[in-house]
């Protein structure tokens, strides 16, 4: 047969996957992504992780205005090569393939190829939050306008979605006449020793940060929320039940968040010094931070998956979590709260520190 230097039979678009629970994801998927049939694409910040893939062909692209142009040409230009070959050979290869983990279906398609589109924004299928005029409110509600106009636009019905839970594939049946895939069809079961793997070869550590978490956790019983300021990450519940906490008892705890002390002070204004913000973290810092706190505390209120879970349960850390389908789906939570009610997070909590 004749041979084309990176030709390959599947191309993965993983370019959205860079940070926070992308990155983790991608660490989970290794087994999957790193094959001689695969093509990777993802963004150039991706490039400095630890992570190797010896048998897959990897293309980094930064962030640009013509970077969607970009794309297009490794897809077109792998695609020729692939069935050019096919009928130079008169061999009938396996279908093309291409997989979306972006979550929003290619404009162009080729002819003979397969579409996967990994279904991974719960909010897309299901947006109920509670009604705000806030900014934050109407930046969200703009973003999902965008990601749902997209992906209305250019779905089409042979495309195949992937999703990661059982409430995922209920609801989005509900909205789709495509046929729905549960991940484990695709890429198999994860194999968590991948996030050990991640924690054995950190070298990128703020070790002044690390250290300070460390030495609060000699004196302080440590929960940690590491989520964006997004309104279904319902930081608002979480903090105000925290605040009616540190107000009425003696306890030494402290709540650790990835906010900016601007974004706190959105939800309360008195500086509280029990609440402690790291800002926007790097991914190998949040891995570490878990090895300090004694409880992760998860109050969202939607989640296709929920990656902190995941994250936490490889570190034996104990999980306090809002009683939806989606925590029980991947983890086994310690303690459970109605995570639209402050009053029952702040009597969970307290109950466990008084456990």
């Amino acid at each position: 047969m004749v041979k084309f230097k990176y030709m390959k039979s599947r191309i993965i678009n993983c370019i959205s996957l860079k940070d926070g629970g992308g990155k983790t994801y991608l660490y989970l998927l290794h087994s999957f992504l790193d094959t001689k049939d695969n093509l990777l694409i993802l963004d150039y910040r991706f490039k400095k992780s630890h992570i190797s893939f010896k048998k897959a062909k990897v293309i980094f692209l930064q962030k640009s205005l013509f970077r969607n142009l970009k794309v297009f040409i490794i897809r077109y230009s792998n695609y020729l090569k692939y069935f050019f070959i096919s009928n130079k050979t008169n061999n009938k290869l396996k279908k093309f393939e291409e997989i979306y983990l972006n979550g929003i279906p290619p404009f162009i398609r080729f002819k003979n190829s397969q579409i996967y589109i990994f279904a991974q924004n719960r909010l897309i299928f299901e947006n109920s939050l509670p009604k705000s005029f806030n900014l934050d409110y109407l930046k969200l509600n703009f973003y999902l306008f965008i990601q749902k106009t997209l992906f209305s636009l250019f779905l089409r019905d042979s495309d195949l979605i992937i999703v990661q839970t059982n409430s995922m594939f209920k609801l989005v049946s509900k909205c789709l006449k495509n046929k729905i895939l549960l991940q484990e069809k695709i890429w198999g079961e994860f194999n968590f020793n991948e996030l050990s793997f991640i924690k054995n070869n950190i070298n990128n550590l703020n070790l002044d940060l690390i250290n300070k978490i460390k030495d609060l956790s000699s004196k302080n019983v440590l929960f940690f929320y590491p989520a964006s300021y997004y309104q279904h990450k319902n930081h608002k519940k979480l903090i105000e039940a925290f605040n009616m906490l540190f107000q009425y008892t003696n306890l030494s705890c402290k709540l650790i968040l990835t906010l900016e002390i601007y974004e706190l002070k959105k939800i309360i204004k008195i500086n509280q010094p029990h609440f402690i913000c790291l800002g926007k973290l790097d991914y190998e810092n949040i891995i570490r931070i878990y090895d300090y706190i004694d409880y992760l505390v998860y109050p969202s209120l939607y989640e296709s998956y929920g990656l902190p879970l995941i994250e936490a349960s490889t570190k034996n850390v104990k999980i306090i979590a809002s009683d939806l389908d989606y925590v029980y789906e991947v983890c086994k939570p310690f303690l459970t709260f109605d995570p639209l009610s402050t009053n029952d997070i702040f009597i969970k909590i307290k109950s466990l520190l008084h456990y």
